[in-house]
C-alpha cells in the first residue's frame, strides 16, 4: 500500500526513540485483548486533500463484501493470491515461513491472512499507513480468511520506515507491491533488517526491472497520467491531474534493489520472474483469430484477440512441462536476471532475501 496518500487523523512527527518500543508478545497480547488496531506515529501527510478522498473511498469500501474489497483494493482474488504463494513456496522459499512475521504496506491484509493460515506461523504484524484500511479492511479480511484465528493478523497503523519493534525480534517479513513506494530503499531495507533476527527472511513480490532496461521507458512509465476511470475507481476526483510519480510510484532497477538490501545487511538468495499466465479460454480465442471475422462472429463475440497470445500460451505450456520434467534450476546459485521464469496470476518479480548472520 502506498505510504503517501492515505494517513491517520492524528499524524505527528515522531521517531521510534521518542516512544515505547514494545515487545512483540506484548503487542500481540494487547491486540487480542482489545481487537483494536495498534497505532504508531506516522509522518504528516504531504497531500491532505488527496488523502481525504482516499480515506473516504476506503470507508465506503469497508461496507462491501470481502471479494468486492479485494477486487477494488488489491486486484487479487483469494485464489490468485493462494496460487502466488504456492508458486513461491515451491520455487522461491528455501524453507517454510514460521514464527512471528511482519507484512510491510499490508493494504487489505490478504497476504498476511493467507500466510497466517500456516500452523507454523504464530502471528503477523500487518503494518499499513492508511488508518482506515488498518481499522476497517484488515480485520474484516482476516476474519473472512482465518475465521476464529483472525487474531493471528495484528493490524498496525504505521510506516514501514519506522517500525516500533525491538531489534532482532521477528522471524520473517513479507511485502507485495509496497517497496516500490519507498522513497529510499536503503532506509526501508535497513529498518526491516533491524527488526529481523539474524538469518530472518524477507520475501518480496514487487517491481524490479533488469539493469539494462532503458531509462527513457522508466521515465515514460513514471510520467503516465492516471485515466479518469482509474481515478474514479480508486476514490479520487476523475478530473484530478495525477501522474504515477506524483502518486509515489517508483520503477526501481535490480541494481537499485541490490544497493538497498546489501547496504542493510541482506543477501539475495533467490530471484524469479512471475509472468502472467494466459487463461485457456483466452488462448482458444486467440487461436481462432486467424479465421475470417464473419466466421468468428458465428462462434463468439470477437474482441481484440491476437494470434501471438496463442503462441505465448503454447510457450507457457511447453516451459511448464519442461520444468516439471527437468526440475527447477539451481536457485541458490549467484543471482542472475532472471534466475527462473514462472507463470502466475500476475506479472511481478519475486526476491528472497536473508539477513546475514
Amino acid at each position: 500500500m502506498k505510504e503517501s496518500t492515505c494517513w491517520g487523523r492524528k499524524n505527528v512527527r515522531a521517531f521510534a526513540a521518542t516512544i515505547e518500543v514494545r515487545n512483540p508478545a506484548r503487542v500481540i497480547a494487547a491486540y487480542r485483548a482489545s481487537r483494536q488496531a495498534v497505532r504508531w506515529p506516522v509522518p504528516i501527510d504531504a497531500h491532505p486533500s488527496m488523502s481525504a478522498h482516499r480515506r473516504e473511498f476506503v470507508r465506503a469500501l469497508a461496507e462491501k463484501s470481502v471479494p468486492e474489497i479485494l477486487r477494488s483494493y488489491v486486484y487479487f482474488s483469494v485464489a490468485e493470491m493462494e496460487r502466488m504463494l504456492r508458486l513461491a513456496s515451491r520455487y522461491v522459499l528455501l524453507e517454510p515461513l514460521r514464527g512471528i512475521g511482519l507484512e510491510l504496506g499490508a493494504g487489505s491484509g490478504l497476504l498476511s491472512s493467507l500466510v497466517a493460515r500456516s500452523r507454523e506461523v504464530d502471528a503477523i504484524f500487518a503494518v499499513e499507513i492508511c488508518e482506515e484500511a488498518a481499522d476497517l479492511l484488515l480485520p474484516k479480511v482476516a476474519r473472512w480468511v482465518l475465521g476464529d484465528e483472525a487474531h493471528k493478523v495484528v493490524p498496525i497503523i504505521g510506516s514501514f520506515d519506522n517500525l516500533l519493534l525491538p531489534d532482532n525480534s521477528l522471524d520473517f517479513a513479507i511485502e507485495i507491491d509496497a517497496y516500490h513506494h519507498s522513497d529510499d530503499l536503503r532506509v526501508t531495507f535497513t529498518e526491516c533488517a533491524r527488526v529481523l533476527k539474524p538469518g530472518g527472511w524477507l520475501l518480496c513480490f514487487d517491481r524490479c526491472w533488469p539493469d539494462d532496461h532503458p531509462d527513457w521507458d522508466i521515465e515514460r512509465l513514471l510520467s503516465l497520467q492516471y485515466t479518469p476511470e482509474f481515478l474514479a475507481a480508486n476514490g479520487y476526483p476523475p478530473d484530478l491531474k495525477l501522474t504515477r510519480r506524483e502518486n509515489g510510484e517508483h520503477e526501481y532497477k535490480l541494481r537499485e534493489w541490490r544497493a538497498g538490501f546489501e547496504a542493510a545487511g541482506f543477501e539475495l538468495c533467490r530471484l524469479c520472474k512471475f509472468w502472467r499466465a494466459v487463461p485457456t479460454r483466452e488462448a482458444i480465442k486467440a487461436a481462432l483469430s486467424i479465421l475470417p471475422l464473419s466466421l468468428r462472429r458465428r462462434l463468439y463475440e470477437p474482441g481484440e484477440e491476437r494470434f501471438v497470445t496463442f503462441r505465448w500460451w503454447l510457450t507457457q505450456r511447453w516451459r511448464t512441462l519442461w520444468r516439471n520434467v527437468a526440475g527447477p534450476k539451481d536457485l541458490a546459485a549467484p543471482a542472475r536476471w532472471p534466475q527462473m521464469n514462472i507463470f502466475a496470476p500476475r506479472e511481478t518479480s519475486v526476491l528472497l532475501l536473508r539477513k546475514k548472520r
